[in-house]
Order: C-alpha cells, then sequence, then structure tokens
C-alpha cells in the first residue's frame, strides 16, 4: 500500500513538473517570436545594363499569403536605406514597428541617381533647405548631385522602378489589389507621379508627404480610381504649407477621398516618420478595389 502510494505521489509530481515546464517554454516561444526579414537586393536593369540596389522588409508574423506591399520612394534621390536608416531620435524602429503591427511587406527602391521619372518645379518660397530641417551633409550631397550625369537618368529611374515593384509582387506573392505608394519630399512627388501616369497598375491608396511641387501638365482625373489620399505636412516646415493643402483639394475635387494631416511640431524631414501610425492604419482601412 505505501508503494503504491509513493508511485501515485511521483507521478502526480512528474505531472506537475512537465506542466510547468511546457508553460515555461510556450511563454518562451511567445517572448521570442522571430523578427521581421530586412534583405538588400540587387535587379538588374538590361535597358541600362544597371544593377539597381532595393530593400525589402518583410514583417514578423506574417502569416497572410497574399499580403499588401507599401511602396517606399525615397526623398532627394536617395537610395534604398533612406527611409529605413534615417529615423529621427525618439523614433528609431518606427519604419518596421508599424509594418509588423499592420502586416506590410515593405519596398524602398534606388534612385539610380535620377527622380523616378517625375517632372516638376518647386513652388514660390520653397528653396533650399529653410525651414526643413535638412541637416549640411543632406544638402552637400544634394549639391553633389547636381554634376553632370546621365540623361536617361530619369527615365531609367522610373523604369527600372516600375520593374523592381512588379518582381517584388511576384516574388513575395503580393495581394496586387492592395498596392500602396507613400514617401517624403522628393518621394511624394514620386508617389503623385506614380499615381497619376500609371493608372493600370491600379494603385490603391497613397500617402505622400513634404514635397509640395508644380506641373500644369498633371492630369488629376486619372487619379479618380484611388480608394484614398491621406498627405502628411509637418506643422514646422512652414514654406510647403499652403502649396500642399492646394494639392489636398484638387485631389479632393476628383472625388478621391482625402484627408490632409497636419503634423504637430514637425518639420520637413521627421513629420512623416511621426505621422507612420495615422498612415499605416489609413491604409489598411482602405477599401482596396479588385
Amino acid at each position: 500500500m505505501y508503494v503504491r502510494k509513493l508511485v501515485h505521489w511521483a507521478f502526480n509530481c512528474l505531472v506537475v513538473i512537465l506542466a510547468v515546464l511546457g508553460s515555461f517554454t510556450h511563454s518562451g516561444e511567445a517572448q521570442s517570436a522571430p523578427a521581421g526579414k530586412d534583405e538588400t537586393l540587387k535587379y538588374f536593369f538590361a535597358t541600362g545594363s544597371e544593377t539597381v540596389p532595393y530593400r525589402v522588409y518583410t514583417p514578423a508574423g506574417l502569416t497572410a499569403p497574399n499580403p499588401p506591399l507599401v511602396v517606399m520612394f525615397p526623398g532627394g534621390k536617395g537610395d534604398e536605406n533612406k527611409v529605413f536608416d534615417s529615423e529621427p531620435d525618439g523614433l528609431k524602429g518606427v519604419v518596421k514597428r508599424q509594418a509588423d503591427q499592420h502586416g506590410f511587406v515593405l519596398l524602398s527602391i534606388n534612385a539610380m541617381n535620377g527622380s523616378f521619372g517625375m517632372k516638376f518645379t518647386m513652388p514660390p518660397g520653397k528653396t533650399g533647405a529653410r525651414n526643413t530641417g535638412e541637416s549640411a551633409a543632406s544638402r552637400a550631397a544634394r549639391s553633389r548631385s547636381k554634376e553632370v550625369r546621365n540623361p536617361n537618368a530619369d527615365a531609367w529611374s522610373e523604369q527600372s522602378a516600375l520593374q523592381i515593384i512588379d518582381k517584388v509582387t511576384g516574388d513575395y506573392h503580393i495581394d496586387r489589389s492592395r498596392i500602396y505608394l507613400m514617401g517624403n519630399s522628393g518621394g511624394e512627388v514620386a508617389a503623385m507621379h506614380f499615381a497619376e501616369k500609371f493608372p493600370e497598375h491600379r494603385w490603391c491608396a497613397i500617402a505622400p508627404s513634404g514635397g509640395p511641387w508644380v506641373n500644369p501638365a498633371y492630369r488629376w482625373d486619372r487619379l479618380t480610381y484611388l480608394t484614398g489620399m491621406l498627405l502628411v505636412h509637418g506643422e514646422l516646415d512652414k514654406s510647403g504649407l499652403e502649396p500642399n493643402r492646394e494639392i489636398a483639394a484638387k485631389v479632393r475635387a476628383t472625388g478621391v477621398q482625402t484627408t490632409f494631416l497636419l503634423v504637430p511640431g514637425g518639420a520637413h524631414i521627421t513629420a512623416w516618420y511621426m505621422a507612420l501610425p495615422q498612415t499605416f492604419e489609413f491604409f489598411d482601412a482602405q477599401p482596396c478595389k479588385q
């Protein structure tokens, strides 16, 4: 009898120990969820016989077989790293965190020393780095970019970007009805340019930021397929505030649901990072058209 009780007691103890260990294992798995995948890749652009770098971030915990894609155009003829690596203090990691939270694949493309094909002039009063928060290093880089370059750079920049978007869409099994465009400064102009020039891609929605521009030939009526636009502008970026309000009004006049978001305390370089939570919520809420 005593032996039987002892065996029963030992068995119960073993069950408790295994249960505790199982709890630890489960808890450990939850705490060490796999990080997102950040890849720097290369695409051979045959027309220009050049290799174009691009960067793709796949969010942590992605389970959707056909996830959405956000194309992020860098400003100032930046490279594929600019949107990821230029986050201001206090907002480090915000780009990837928002992608993780909402389940979006992110794509950033090198501009190949071009301007993604966009044509524009700056509005009156919008010159240089005044009131933008632009660093001296950024101004120096922009000055160097004015050197003589390939006359095909703009067209090739546009063509290679389109080809990379198509490649990533296929490689990552992207839901083609849920592709979004965004960008800050020159990236705003690029997002607006692609939305207007390539409506056959049926981009779902766009979120340009901080880059007012003037293009008399811009065809506003070609944006009517969009489900929405969120135009972001920093409160401290005074020189471009009214021109961007006018852009928002023109898009709204086409019937596209348009929101103008003025970011309190946001400067030219920082506002779009500060508004990323609202931007990804905006993208997530769009009833994309098939």
